[in-house]
């Protein structure tokens, strides 16, 4: 091998092993995956079913940061009432049905994005089952669907 053809392949992998490598890590960042452990797994369900029973107090209009109610009687929670194992997940938004299920998104996307979804009653999740991975103890994966 030449001189000239073995720095050209230093430039080559001089500039591709770090886009590589910010590929790999932007990947990560953004792309979660669902935890399995069956401890945190009973403590997600035991949580969500607290805040399934739970009365929220509604606010009368939008506020950023608080408790807001959907027309539909959803609630999206503010980052306060996260109890502690919902709150090690890292997530963008935390949604209660009352008396049904708790939507936990992890990563935001266009048509919700990925997250879990606790059924702790043992009903179906909201989205079709199709687009879910049952984890265990009423607890649903998802991505984008």
């Amino acid at each position: 091998m030449t001189r000239r053809k073995k720095i050209g392949l230093w430039i080559i992998a001089a500039i591709f092993v770090p886009i590589l490598v910010y590929l790999a890590l932007l990947i990560s960042f953004f792309i979660r995956f669902p935890i399995r452990d069956p401890e945190r797994l009973k403590a997600l369900n035991a949580e969500a079913r607290v805040l399934i029973a739970k009365k929220f107090v509604p606010t009368k209009k939008w506020t950023e940061g608080a408790n807001n109610v959907f027309d539909n009687g959803n609630i999206d929670l503010r980052k306060s009432d996260w109890p502690p194992a919902i709150a090690s997940l890292s997530p963008e938004i935390v949604t209660v049905e009352p008396g049904r299920s708790v939507e936990i998104i992890t990563v935001v996307y266009f048509d919700g994005g990925w997250g879990y979804d606790i059924v702790p009653g043992g009903g179906e999740p909201p989205m079709p089952i199709e687009c879910y991975e049952k984890l265990g103890w009423g607890i649903y994966w998802h991505g984008p669907c």
